[in-house]
């Protein structure tokens, strides 16, 4: 049983196997909205025409849950440490189980603590999928900067999935962005520079069009031209694996335990996919909601 208080949410949250928790005050972002709208008018969102619509939506929270007072954010870490041994490269986000599920499923569980001693409250759940800026409420609560590559650099490095519960409560204490204290980029310029298709046209400004990740999860008509150069054939990883701050990365014992099914996987293993055996390894992670088709048309891309 447990009082809503800022230190009492962050202890279940350390139980509920998520790494880092900060808790920040409503507001309306409203430089991060203009940053927003200027990618926008920019076209640097590619063919994602959702990220047009509702954008005030996506820096009100009480667009999402009416009286919002604070936002829980919650980063969960899924660095397993492990690596396919295939020419095929895969982003190690989907080496866990899909992770809409898992870490919705870990919010859920403390939710549940929480309301265990009888406090009612009304909440909103957002894990990748309302329209809210999850990254600028976890800077808001402290918990990170964001990166050149556009990512959430935290002080354990970058390989985190960032989950928000809404709540209609306020609390005793708030967290607030330190920057001083926090991770920077600095004259860093190794994600810039290794991208491979220069995706990051300047500091913190990622045109979607040049990325792999985009292309190969969210463009319907993907540009296999471009992306047949490369060895990617779900996300990609370059900018995450050559930033200094992932020395620190810590590998997740939970997140090892929901490993994907697919991680011994060798080329063969992938040329050779059918559509029972892609239901049974991927199924249960991002890639399965993607589609059997999808991945192996990016697989027989390669083979061109």
């Amino acid at each position: 049983m447990i009082s809503l208080t800022n230190q009492s949410i962050k202890k279940e949250a350390q139980n509920c196997d998520f790494s880092f928790c900060g808790i920040a005050k409503l507001e309306t972002f409203t430089q991060e909205k203009i940053r927003f709208e200027n990618a926008i008018k920019n076209g640097y969102h590619a063919n994602m025409g959702y990220l047009e619509r509702d954008i005030d939506a996506r820096f009100n929270p009480n667009h999402l849950l009416s009286d919002c007072q604070s936002v829980v954010v919650l980063l969960f870490n899924y660095y397993t440490g492990k690596s396919l041994n295939s020419s095929y490269r895969i982003s190690k986000y989907a080496f866990v189980q899909d992770y809409h599920h898992l870490v919705t499923q870990q919010i859920e569980k403390l939710v549940e603590i929480m309301k265990s001693d009888g406090t009612q409250f009304n909440y909103k759940i957002s894990v990748d999928s309302g329209k809210i800026s999850e990254k600028n409420w976890a800077i808001k609560a402290g918990l990170g900067n964001f990166g050149k590559n556009g990512l959430l650099i935290t002080p354990k490095g970058s390989y985190f999935f960032i989950g928000l519960l809404l709540l209609d409560q306020k609390m005793d204490l708030y967290d607030q962005n330190e920057p001083n204290s926090l991770p920077s980029c600095g004259n860093c310029t190794l994600c810039i520079d290794n991208c491979p298709t220069q995706a990051i046209v300047k500091p913190y400004v990622i045109d979607a069009k040049r990325c792999l990740s985009y292309q190969t999860l969210s463009n319907k008509t993907p540009d296999y031209d471009l992306v047949k150069e490369h060895s990617w054939i779900y996300g990609c990883d370059v900018c995450q694996e050559v930033c200094p701050k992932n020395k620190k990365s810590e590998i997740n014992d939970f997140a090892v335990t929901n490993s994907s099914l697919f991680l011994h996987f060798e080329d063969s293993d992938f040329e050779n996919l059918s559509k029972e055996e892609f239901d049974h390894y991927f199924s249960n992670t991002s890639i399965g909601s993607k589609g059997f088709e999808k991945l192996i048309q990016f697989i027989k891309n390669k083979q061109k």
